[in-house]
């Protein structure tokens, strides 16, 4: 249970750093193109 729960958890914090990351590379062409 307690293993399924990290896991889950871990699927989470991986999509968010991703779509961070993506947010992130998005202002930065925005800044550079502008």
């Amino acid at each position: 249970m307690y293993v399924g729960f990290m896991k889950k958890n871990t699927y989470k914090l991986a999509i968010t750093i991703i779509l961070l990351l993506m947010l992130l590379n998005t202002v930065i062409a925005a800044e550079k193109t502008s």
